[in-house]
């Protein structure tokens, strides 16, 4: 299926009304419930795998990050899916094919899920380029990453999650499984799953289900929407831990796939203060309302991106400025520094 037949049917799909309540957090929660197993079982490996998951990049000091928990400030958090291993690509070449910024207010109790494309034109930060918002992990990591979030959204990111979306593998088989139900019928190398049929899942299965993207008529939408239904049922059973078996298994799976610069003394603080406003009722789910864009690489090949208006930008950053307690603000030029724009197609 060609790019140009996906962009027809993303432009149809966005067209809809982009806003609908969430039922979970998933990476949040998932590594809430990782530290509650390791608390509860393993005691004596906690330290060791602390030291493997804790990756700090710089933009907090850990003495800022545990003022701001103890005083239950409002946070953001970017919550990162990176998929290394995929499309023949290596550790070194990775990218952060899911990105959710995660707003919550404490003491509102409200919180916001925002979506944030993958193929989003936009500058990235350090590498002087303006590029796809998901090349930023390729060119340095997370902490690129975050950076070009702050800078496109104009706000700060508090702390960052980031899970290897291969380790998924990992993860559902540590638990023995998990049951999902499908929303579209589709196969994808060599696996079927049909629409509305609930079945008992490994995680290859598991991957193979999350990962399908060209085949979704919602395209990344629908492939995001397939990725939080595994990580929730995921967390289902992690949350249910007489059904989990192989803790050792589970632990080398969380030492090698989760990043995270949340202090970790501090994630029962923060699970105690914030998860009341992460609630169904409370968590609203928000995506961008972008456009397709059609560029001249340096080889003269044109390539789809997308991309947000001025009007969505200044939209979404003061929907998270809102829930920050933070003034709203009125201009957002950024499309006056894009300056290399070839030509747009709208829908």
């Amino acid at each position: 299926m060609n790019e140009t037949n996906e962009w027809s049917r993303l432009s149809r799909r966005r067209q809809q009304k982009k806003k609908r309540k969430g039922r979970i957090t998933f990476i949040l929660i998932f590594l809430f419930a990782i530290i509650a197993i390791v608390g509860t079982y393993y005691a004596s490996k906690i330290n060791h795998t602390i030291n493997l998951i804790t990756q700090g990049v710089g933009n907090r000091t850990e003495q800022e990050a545990n003022e701001i928990i103890k005083n239950a400030k409002p946070i953001n958090v970017l919550l990162l899916g990176i998929d290394n291993g995929a499309y023949g690509r290596t550790e070194e070449d990775g990218r952060s094919d899911t990105m959710l910024l995660l707003t919550i207010n404490p003491t509102q109790k409200k919180s916001q899920l925002l979506s944030i494309p993958r193929d989003t034109y936009t500058e990235i930060v350090g590498a002087k380029i303006y590029d796809k918002l998901n090349h930023a992990y390729a060119y340095g990591k997370a902490t690129m990453v975050i950076n070009s979030v702050e800078k496109l959204f104009d706000t700060a990111i508090d702390f960052y999650v980031q899970i290897n979306m291969e380790g998924l593998i990992e993860f559902v088989d540590a638990v023995g499984g998990i049951e999902v139900t499908s929303p579209l019928t589709f196969t994808y190398e060599n696996r079927t799953f049909i629409e509305g049929k609930t079945e008992l899942i490994d995680g290859e299965s598991a991957l193979r289900f999350a990962r399908m993207r060209y085949d979704d008529p919602d395209g990344d939408y629908g492939r995001q929407k397939r990725q939080r239904i595994v990580i929730e049922k995921l967390v289902e059973k992690l949350m249910s831990f007489s059904s989990i078996t192989n803790f050792e298994q589970l632990m080398n799976a969380v030492s090698k796939n989760v990043k995270t610069d949340v202090p970790i003394g501090q994630v029962m603080a923060l699970k105690n203060t914030y998860s009341p406003a992460l609630t169904s009722e409370n968590l609203s789910q928000a995506f961008m309302d972008e456009r397709q864009l059609l560029l001249k690489n340096n080889e003269g090949q044109e390539v789809y991106y997308s991309y947000a208006t001025d009007e969505v930008l200044l939209k979404t950053s003061n929907s998270i400025r809102k829930l920050l307690e933070k003034s709203a603000v009125k201009t957002y030029p950024l499309l006056q520094q894009r300056e290399d724009l070839y030509y747009l197609t709208i829908p």
